[in-house]
C-alpha cells in the first residue's frame, strides 16, 4: 500500500495573514519594544576565590603563579616570612610589571611589619637567605617582598 501524503494527525493548521492585510493594519503603528531576558543560572558567575598559603590570591596573581609553577615557592615565602618577621601583620601579594624592563614582571608579597628599622633589616637578610636556600635561582626574581613599615 502506497501513501501520497502524509496524514493530518489532528493538528490545526494555522493561517497565516497575507502581506497586504498586514500592511494595511500596520500602517501609522509604532513598534512595540521587546522585552531582553537574560539567563543566569543560580550558580556565581565570579570565578572561584584561590588561596595561596591561605592568603588570598588574585586571577593576575593565581595565573602567573601557575604559568611559572611559583604556587610551592610562594608558599615558602609566606612561612619565611613568618619565621623571619617577628611582627608581621597582614600579607597580601601582587603582581606587578616592571616599567623599566620590558617583559619583566613578578609576584610582590606586601608584609605590614611593625619591627624598629634595624630589627627589619636583620629579619629582611633572614627571609633572603631562607629563600636562596629554598627556591631554584632562576625563580628568585620572580618573587619580591616589601615590607610595609606602620
Amino acid at each position: 500500500m502506497e501513501q501520497n501524503h502524509t496524514p493530518n494527525r489532528g493538528l490545526a493548521v494555522r493561517q497565516y495573514p497575507t502581506a497586504e492585510s498586514v500592511a494595511d493594519e500596520q500602517i501609522g503603528k509604532v513598534a512595540e519594544p521587546i522585552a531582553a531576558y537574560v539567563y543566569t543560572s543560580s550558580q556565581s558567575m565570579t570565578p572561584a576565590r584561590r588561596f595561596i598559603a591561605g592568603i588570598p590570591a588574585a586571577e593576575q596573581v593565581w595565573r602567573f603563579a601557575v604559568a611559572n609553577e611559583l604556587i610551592p615557592h610562594l608558599e615558602t615565602a609566606v612561612r619565611l616570612v613568618q619565621q623571619s618577621f617577628h611582627l608581621a601583620g597582614e600579607i597580601k601579594f601582587t603582581h606587578d610589571i616592571d616599567p623599566e624592563i620590558d617583559n619583566e614582571s613578578g609576584i610582590t608579597l606586601w608584609v605590614k611589619a611593625s619591627d624598629p628599622i634595624d630589627d627589619l633589616l636583620n629579619e629582611q637578610a633572614a627571609y633572603r637567605k631562607g629563600m636562596r636556600h629554598a627556591v631554584p635561582i632562576y625563580q628568585l626574581p620572580l618573587i619580591r617582598l616589601f615590607p610595609e613599615v606602620m
